[in-house]
């Protein structure tokens, strides 16, 4: 995900929006620091069936029928996309949104950024983006943000910034427009690295958010907090992060990149990682914990894997149609690992090929399936850059995945930033994901099927 070696430097040219551009950069770890400006080309999108030696010209079919075109490089303008949060949602008249940071140079953090909302020109497929409300874009030094929408059109946006804060605000797609910012916690946290990912948000049946994020803690270490916001106010404040196991145990083991999802009784849950450091500490591993409809908080549950300790890690979450649970994440070799709890407890015997990439993310296809998307094969080391986005394809049900398939060719980030909620997910027929070109300044494009 984020830089951790530079590899070689090369000269590339870029068509950007028509501008041909020319620079001379290096090479990164997924997500930062330093990268290639070849922007992503476009190639064959998910299929029900992935051929694993796909023809652009015409693109395979797309899982389910198609409602809508398909592209997989639309440019949406500057900004970077993260896995364990959520940073994409439709309206309820299908117009796609986009709210994510901007970030000029990697080390040692984006600079003094924006938090950038943009919008679909048109329902469906857009042809573009127009960022909205521009002058009132919170800034400060955005670490990471997370948004769920509501039932009345209403983005809600949780962030945290270079003060040590958490903020909250709504943003109102009937009039383009951000509420006023508020307060949610002093987080104590203001050394974090693009792809540290501190936010995570999801929205229960009523639209009320139910938001989880780090904060340091009186020990030095990091830690994770819950709260959920009704009434006008945040209530049920809670520490959450109830083990902190690294393995081998640690002194200085942190919770880090929470991700949040509901199921649809209404049973909210909370995944993140532990690990020593941010670059590769290998003693990373995954928890996951239940908070009852009830509101009761169930004893958090560890994945027996090893999990990957870097920015270059999730995990990432959804919940299926059929209630269950899936959550991937990278073990010590970078390779893609695969849990799902069908009720039974995580099992994990329904791995993928082995494919090392840097954080995977989750998406949903249209029929209960789920998709695995990551770049390639990293250069030289587990830490390098890998070109070219791919993606696996479970079907429902299916015990086994399909192959390891091009999605969109160049230097892109695999920082994939999947829309999917379990409530208010409007308009599933289409499959949206967000995803970013590894050049500095950043540059986000989204891919519609």
């Amino acid at each position: 995900m984020k830089a951790t070696q530079w590899p070689r430097l090369m000269l590339v040219a870029l068509f950007v929006s028509g501008l041909l551009l020319s620079t001379s950069v290096g090479f990164s770890g997924c997500g930062g620091g330093g990268g290639s400006s070849t922007t992503p080309d476009p190639d064959p999108g998910p299929g029900p069936d992935p051929d694993p030696d796909p023809d652009p010209d015409p693109p395979p079919p797309d899982p389910g029928d198609t409602p809508t075109a398909t592209n997989h490089r639309i440019e949406v303008g500057p900004g970077f996309t993260d896995v364990s949060p959520h940073q994409l949602v439709r309206t309820s008249g299908n117009v796609l949104y986009v709210v994510i940071p901007t970030c000029f140079s990697y080390f040692p953090n984006c600079g003094d950024n924006a938090l950038r909302v943009y919008r679909g020109r048109e329902a469906g497929t857009p042809s573009r983006f127009d960022e909205k409300e521009a002058g009132k874009a919170p800034g400060g030094l955005i670490g990471s943000n997370a948004i769920g929408i509501d039932g009345s059109d209403r983005i809600h946006v949780l962030w945290n910034d270079g003060g040590g804060n958490v903020r909250y605000a709504l943003f109102d797609t009937k009039t383009d427009s951000w509420g006023d910012a508020e307060l949610v916690d002093t987080n104590d946290w203001t050394d974090f690295r693009q792809g540290d990912e501190g936010t995570a948000l999801s929205l229960d049946a009523s639209g009320a958010p139910h938001a989880v994020w780090t904060f340091r803690g009186s020990d030095g270490r990091l830690h994770l907090r819950y709260a959920n916001r009704t009434g006008g106010s945040w209530h049920q404040r809670r520490d959450v992060d109830d083990v902190v196991d690294c393995d081998p145990p640690s002194d200085g083991c942190n919770t880090w990149h929470p991700t949040t999802a509901f199921m649809a009784d209404g049973t909210f849950l909370l995944a993140w990682q532990n690990g020593t450091s941010n670059g590769y500490s290998q003693d990373g591993t995954i928890r996951v914990r239940r908070r009852s409809p009830g509101g009761e908080w169930a004893d958090s549950v560890k994945i027996d894997d090893k999990a990957q300790s870097s920015l270059d890690n999730g995990p990432s979450m959804i919940v299926t149609s059929n209630g269950v649970i899936h959550v991937t994440f990278c073990d010590r070799g970078n390779k893609i690992r695969y849990w799902y709890d069908d009720g039974r407890g995580f099992r994990g015997d329904r791995q993928p090929p082995n494919q090392v990439t840097h954080n995977p993310s989750l998406g949903p296809d249209r029929d209960g399936g789920v998709f695995i998307y990551g770049h390639g094969t990293p250069d030289g080391d587990i830490s390098g850059h890998g070109d070219d986005m791919y993606f696996f394809h479970k079907e429902k049900g299916a015990a086994s995945w399909g192959p390891w398939t091009v999605y969109a060719k160049g230097a892109i980030d695999s920082s994939v930033s999947t829309r999917w909620s379990q409530f208010f997910h409007f308009h599933p027929e289409q499959i949206d994901i967000g995803y970013w070109a590894d050049a500095y300044p950043n540059i986000a494009f989204v891919g519609v099927n």
